[in-house]
């Protein structure tokens, strides 16, 4: 090979570095993995002959090691580095069965003696631009555009200017921006008349405005009649307030026999005292959610308030008529802890009182604070109802006790995978304190199914099963211990025993909220869905102000395709917290499936901003596909994938973005790996639904989609009224060629809920387009 070339060699417009591993163009820098630059530097070296499939196995990978896959993957970033289009090329040209052959003649030092040197350096455009006038154009035009655009929000809604002129105004500057630097770089206004511009202009920030200030009247004249057309011809956007952005002034009312435990303050940093305080605030929760008749605020909104909430703040967040704070701290050998029952609605306290306890003595502390509270209350209960509750002190070592709540801690954080994995450390520790703590077991199985949820890591369903096995054979009639295996249960599809687990945690104590959210989850999945939401409401009674039941709700009425009704759950659980990134995004998915791409994108964006979840980058990228912004959809997709790599959904949304754009050798990739995926995860959980449509899909995009029926007919088989399984099935008939079944499932999954606007934006359905059945389903159900 070349020498010269390892040095660095242009194609086009771009500079490879290959040492570097990296590709420079006006675009910026973009890195090529090494396999890339190998394959790269072979069809370098013959520029415009035929370089074989074989030849570039062999020389890249060594005989007998790579496969076509691994070439084509390779081929397929080279491509994305040089802005390469497969049915279009510029530089690698794909002859089909045969190989790869380079368009353009490299171009290296040694060709005229000069070495390879980057683009022109920032300073000495900044210079050429100076001397043209364009900066100091372009800083004069943005600062008058700033005023006009605050004059117009300011006053022109007073003076009774029409909506649309706001709109108007702030067009007029973005329109005129590039119209400005492309005439103060062209030409110059001097001795009364225009030129052309050398270039000659003095080179200071301020100087050489008065050659140009008539580029900035140009630009916003031209702009100016540009919107006009504009408003004439088509009309500006009116600014509407609509339903999706407009949440309930007050959407949930204040619950009689409500009450919220908020988190017990410490007057140090010792992690102990903070543990203990935690410890506490939770058993006190507990042993007031075992009340008949009591409604209890969720832990997760109890604590999401800031320190020393107003009760006013308390009573608009968290819906309830009474609230409990205090505070924790060390004496000696002793827990000292002050508790205050307020009345939200005043802000008064109905009592405050002091308790001192020796670490032993937790669970007798708790129970005394909590007959007290039900007294103050004035609620009759049976003392046998206030048998103790409690999730972690159930060992009798304080160390065990102390690590179980960190871990606690790190998995009611938002969870990564850095979260999760210190919640495992923590548990495990726990365990070596001792083997027979059933809460640390228990947490251990959470965060195993926690795990599986974000890297879909097959071996962490053996460990969780492991995990929960071994809490129930410690403690087998333990709340905690029979959510967590209801949790795996639901997780590997086993709904009858996942089911019969969460009854028997409601049989201990009806108003379990945790226990009733995990048995409508398992209601919906067997399509009992009256039941489903039946359940669902009550655990939203039981804790009013709990934004993660009614965003449960709402996801519930999601995927039922009932997309309005799922639209004001998560309205009202934005309300709770408007900063949530989960009901932002969630919301945002409603957006997605009635159409409104663009406002789906913009809010779905928001809330990647407050929190990088996978599956909102992912939703990210579905608005960009339904749009036609392929190239976006396949940035974010590939993000989706980093973040969430053994995700089958994912891949599958990258291979549609890539077949939609052309790339058919990178798209034939990606359902090869989703298909991988999806067949590993499918014996791994046995949840067949989805990953049912998944290998339906793929096999038909990658082999014979006869074949493929069968898979999408059985999940159709699964659960005849989820709109997606219709989906997939008229995918692969249309593949495979049967247009009439395929129109027929198009049919029914419309009928079942499937959005009319995403059916008619699909790409892969465009050759449906001209069959009038589907237009007329099309109209039938857009009406």
């Amino acid at each position: 090979m070349n020498s010269e070339l390892l040095q660095g060699f242009r194609l086009g417009p771009w500079l490879v570095e290959p040492l570097k591993g990296q590709v420079t163009g006006i675009a910026g820098v973009r890195h090529l993995p090494p396999k890339a630059v190998e394959v790269l530097l072979c069809l370098v070296d013959r520029p415009a002959d035929l370089v074989t499939h074989d030849e570039l196995l062999e020389k890249v990978w060594g005989e007998g090691n790579g496969t076509h896959e691994a070439l084509i993957h390779a081929v397929s970033e080279i491509r994305h580095a040089l802005d390469d289009n497969y049915n279009d090329p510029n530089f690698i040209q794909t002859l089909p069965k045969r190989g790869y052959r380079l368009l353009v003649e490299p171009v290296t030092g040694g060709d005229n003696g000069t070495t390879i040197v980057a683009p022109l350096p920032v300073s000495r455009w900044w210079e050429r631009l100076l001397r043209h006038g364009v900066i100091q154009a372009a800083a004069a035009y943005l600062v008058v555009g700033w005023l006009l655009i605050q004059v117009a929000d300011t006053t022109f809604a007073k003076i009774g200017l029409p909506a649309w002129s706001e709109q108007f105004v702030t067009f007029v500057v973005i329109g005129g921006f590039p119209l400005l630097i492309c005439i103060a770089w062209f030409f110059e206004f001097v001795g009364g008349r225009v030129q052309p511009d050398h270039g000659d202009q003095p080179g200071g920030l301020f100087q050489g405005l008065e050659r140009n200030y008539l580029a900035i009247l140009v630009a916003y004249g031209i702009a100016g009649a540009g919107g006009g057309i504009y408003q004439w011809t088509v009309g500006f956007d009116v600014p509407r307030v609509t339903t999706e952005t407009v949440v309930e002034s007050d959407p949930i009312p204040v619950a009689e026999n409500s009450i919220a435990v908020l988190r017990l303050v410490t007057f140090d940093d010792e992690q102990l005292t903070k543990v203990f305080s935690d410890g506490l605030s939770e058993d006190i929760l507990d042993g007031l959610v075992s009340v008949p008749g009591l409604k209890v605020s969720g832990r997760g909104d109890s604590w999401s308030l800031p320190p020393h909430a107003s009760s006013d703040i308390v009573r608009r967040r968290l819906r309830v008529a009474h609230y409990i704070e205090g505070s924790v701290r060390f004496l000696d050998d002793k827990l000292r802890v002050v508790i205050q029952l307020v009345d939200s609605e005043t802000g008064f306290h109905l009592f405050s009182r002091s308790f001192e306890s020796a670490l032993g003595s937790v669970g007798d502390m708790q129970r005394e604070i909590t007959k007290l509270v039900i007294a103050n209350l004035k609620l009759a209960v049976d003392e046998s109802t206030l048998s103790s509750t409690l999730t972690g002190a159930d060992t009798e070592s304080d160390d065990a006790y102390v690590l179980w709540m960190r871990g606690r801690e790190f998995m009611r954080r938002p969870h990564t995978v850095e979260n999760i994995e210190e919640a495992v450390d923590l548990f495990e520790q726990a365990l070596a304190i001792d083997s027979d703590y059933p809460a640390a077991h228990a947490g251990l199985c959470d965060a195993y199914v926690a795990l599986y949820g974000l890297r879909d890591d097959t071996a962490s369903v053996e460990l969780a099963e492991r995990a929960c096995a071994r809490a129930r054979s410690v403690a087998p009639n333990l709340p905690i211990v029979l959510r967590s295996v209801g949790r795996f249960y639901r997780l590997t599809s086993r709904f009858p025993e996942a089911a019969s687990t969460y009854e028997a945690a409601l049989e201990i104590n009806e108003q379990d909220a945790d226990a009733l959210r995990g048995l409508a989850e398992v209601r919906r999945r067997q399509q009992r869905f009256d039941e489903a939401i039946a359940l669902m409401q009550l655990a939203i009674e039981l804790q009013p102000g709990n934004w993660a039941a009614i965003n449960t709700l709402g996801s519930m009425y999601f995927r039922m395709g009932a997309y309005a009704d799922a639209a004001a759950q998560y309205r009202k659980a934005v309300y709770l917290d408007p900063e949530n990134f989960v009901t932002l995004g969630n919301l945002a998915a409603t957006s997605l499936m009635r159409g409104d791409f663009v406002g789906a994108h913009e809010a779905l964006q928001r809330a990647i901003d407050i929190e990088e979840n996978p599956t909102f980058v992912a939703n990210l990228a579905v608005a960009d596909y339904y749009r036609g912004n392929y190239a976006s959809a396949i940035e974010s997709f590939r993000r989706s994938i980093e973040l969430a790599p053994q995700n089958v959904g994912n891949w599958i949304g990258l291979a549609d973005a890539l077949q939609a754009s052309g790339d058919t050798d990178a798209a034939r990739y990606a359902y090869i790996r989703s298909l991988e995926l999806a067949r590993e995860q499918l014996g791994a959980t046995g949840n067949e639904l989805d990953y049912l449509m998944f290998i339906g899909w793929a096999t038909a995009m990658t082999g014979d989609a006869e074949a493929a029926i069968s898979f999408v007919e059985r999940a159709v088989a699964l659960q005849p009224t989820f709109p997606y399984a219709h989906y997939y099935s008229a995918l692969v008939h249309l593949r495979a060629g049967h247009e009439d079944a395929a129109v027929d499932a198009v049919r029914l999954a419309l009928e079942n809920g499937y959005p009319v606007a995403m059916m008619a934006a699909e790409p892969i359905l465009k050759d449906m387009r001209q069959d009038d059945r589907f237009l007329a389903l099309l109209e039938e159900f857009t009406n």
